[in-house]
Formats: C-alpha cells, structure tokens, sequence
C-alpha cells in the first residue's frame, strides 16, 4: 500500500501524465484488427491503443498511443481462494490473447499454503515465518496432521504443504484447517506479528488464544504475456511488465520477493527503452473504427453466477493438485461456460463485472490449456495421473 501510494502520488504531481480513475481497458487496438483504414489490416502485427471503458458512465472510448504498456498484475482471481486484489482475473493476458500475443507458461500458479479463512472476510496472507517461530498446523479435531505427510511436519516447503492442506481438504470434506500458534507467548506473538494480530481480530479471531482458520490460496502467475527484460512482445508498440508478463525471471517457480524487483527493474528498463523508441521512430496511430455498444444491460445475477463457477471450477479441477481427468473436466465446463458469456458480451452493454467475467473465463482456458499440455510436474505445475489423484 506504502508504494502504491507513493507511485500515485509522483504520476499526479508529474506534467505530461494523466490518470484516469474509474476506467478499465477492454480490448487492445491493432491495425488488423480496428483500423478504419482497410489497407491496415495487411500491415504487421501492431497495437495502437485501447479501447477503454468508463465504469461510471458505461460508455467506451478509443483511447490511441504510440506505445501500449500491459501492467494488469496476475490472474490469481481465476481460483476460489487467492491472495489477489478483488477483480485479478488476467485481463492483461486475456487482451493480449485476443490480439495474437504470444503467452507462455500459464500453468506455473504459485499457491500460497496459509491465507485467512472466514466466510465473508477478506482473504490475507498468514505470513510463513508464523510456522517457522513454532506455529503449526492442524486438522479441525487438534491433530498435527502434517507430520504424516512430510518429516519436516509444518515446516515443509509451500508448496508441499499447500499440496497436503488440499488433499486433506478433499478427504475430508471440511473448509479450511488451523494454524495453532498456542505454542508461542501472546506477547511474542503480538510485538512479532502485529498486522496479522490487528486483522485476525478485526474479524472475530484472536491468534494468541485461538488456532487461526486458513486455506491455501493462488497467489502469483509465473507465466503471462511473453516479454523480453525490456517489455518487448510479439506485438509491435506493445509492452507487457510486472506479474502480466513472462521474461523467465522466475522459471517453474517463483522465489520469495523477487517480483518487486522484476516490477522495479523491468518498468525502468522498459520506460527507457520506450522513451528512445517514441524519439526516433517515425510510427503514427491511425484513426480506430468507432465502438458499437448494444443498449440491453447484463443481469448482474448472471454474471457474478458465471463468475463463481470460473473460480469453483479452476479451484476444484485446475488448482494445486492436477490430474488429465480434472484437466478435462475444467475445460469442458469453461468452453460451454465461454459460450454463454460471449453471447451476453454480444448483446449487452458493457460493464466492469461483464468485462471482467469475459477476461477471467478466457485466462482460465488458457491455464488449462497450457497445464493439459505440459504433463511433467515441475516448480509449481503438480499433475498426478488419474488413478493417483483420486485415490
């Protein structure tokens, strides 16, 4: 929050750049596809803007550019639980999809193993050094049921615990498990961890008296739009940056911290190479085709229906433990699921919740897609085979 802060506060004091609150990008422009000068559609692959949508109003508008910089952070908002600002479906991935970019490694979702779990409460971060002061985990009846699972017991690495949260979870039908820090001195635990002391309590559950109710949750997308380490994508004048993109920083799996250096570093990288590219090159965007907007309005029912079927969907058949069998299941119900929401983005005006539903569905499909054809478990992609996942 401190350095989102701090950003907004240098953009709005900065001459030349404006921020527009209250908006979200739609679709990307390019010369193929929304030129109004038919010979464009024989030029190169080449994005000149978005068409960006006013929340408040619902109208949507062309906004055009020299230089289009995809920044739209992950798509953990796909899964059930996730540690994502609400609305992170993978727009960016989705728009760049729609346009020809090229994505790569999709199905590297890290999972984070303990985020906070209460019906109608934000999830948080239940920090892992918790588990490393002595904090450990336990079933709904008190039992340390991760020393079955591993040697190391709680202090399993993440993603062998939040592998073992999930199948207990699949076992046994319950909605969450327990961190129990009764262990650790309630003084200790409120001077150690004070922000999840605050937050815990504000919602009902004080740590040092009670065992705390987590899940694992998604937590980042080591996969996205692919990019070169100063922006560059397939598309020309389009930049992807930050969890959007995919550089290969991060491989299989992404370590602790390293996409804040990725996001400082990449947009520095990117910001100069674009400011030498806008200098000396001779690109000028041409005039879009006008947006046609229907007059009919979505039935917000619908789409937050459709919305939570996505994210039960990836959570059960495409989240932390995969297997071909779940993989197809996942993506037969997204395909009839796309079909119905393409039909509403046809007939209805747009909205944020319709424009993030169509996002959403179609990051979904192309996680899956990328997990069906990558077999082989490796950093955070775990497939077993049929027989294994549901025994």
């Amino acid at each position: 929050h401190a350095i989102l802060s701090a950003m907004a506060a240098r953009v709005d004091s900065t001459p030349g750049i404006t921020r527009r609150s209250g908006w979200m990008a739609v679709d990307l422009l390019t010369l193929s596809h929304n030129s109004d000068e038919p010979r464009d559609r024989y030029q190169p692959l080449t994005c000149f803007g978005c068409y960006a949508l006013e929340t408040a109003t619902g109208e949507v508008t062309a906004i055009v550019a020299k230089k289009t910089i995809l920044a739209t952070g992950g798509l953990g908002g796909i899964f059930l639980h996730s540690t994502n600002q609400p609305g992170s479906v993978g727009h960016g991935v989705a728009m760049a999809w729609r346009v020809g970019a090229r994505l790569i490694d999709l199905e590297y979702v890290q999972f984070h193993p303990t985020v906070f779990f209460k019906k109608n409460a934000p999830r948080f971060l239940i920090t892992e050094a918790l588990r490393g002061e002595g904090a450990v985990l336990v079933d709904a009846h008190g039992r340390r049921f991760m020393d079955a699972v591993d040697p190391r017991g709680s202090l399993a690495p993440r993603d062998v615990v939040a592998r073992a949260i999930q199948q207990h979870l699949a076992r046994t039908g319950e909605a969450c498990v327990w961190l129990d820090a009764s262990a650790l001195k309630a003084d200790f635990i409120r001077d150690r961890f004070p922000g999840i002391c605050a937050r815990a309590l504000a919602h009902g559950v004080d740590l040092t008296r009670e065992p705390i109710p987590v899940v694992p949750a998604a937590h980042y997308s080591c996969g996205g739009v692919h990019a070169d380490l100063h922006g560059r994508t397939n598309v020309r004048h389009l930049n992807a940056i930050g969890e959007t993109a995919c550089t290969g920083l991060h491989g299989a799996n992404r370590l602790a911290s390293t996409s804040l250096l990725e996001n400082l570093v990449g947009a520095r990288a990117t910001a100069r190479a674009d400011v030498v590219e806008l200098r000396t090159g001779e690109f000028q965007p041409t005039r879009p085709r006008p947006w046609q907007s229907p007059a009919k309005r979505a039935d917000p029912l619908l789409v937050r229906q459709d919305l939570q079927l996505v994210q039960q969907t990836m959570w059960n058949y495409a989240g932390i433990v995969r297997s071909p069998r779940r993989l197809a299941r996942a993506r037969r119900i997204l395909l009839e699921l796309r079909e119905g929401i393409q039909a509403f983005y046809r007939d209805c005006r747009p909205a944020r919740e319709l424009v993030e539903l169509r996002n959403a569905v179609q990051s979904a499909l192309l996680v899956v897609h990328a997990a069906t054809l990558n077999p082989e478990s490796r950093g955070c992609h775990f497939v077993q085979s049929d027989d294994t996942a549901e025994s």
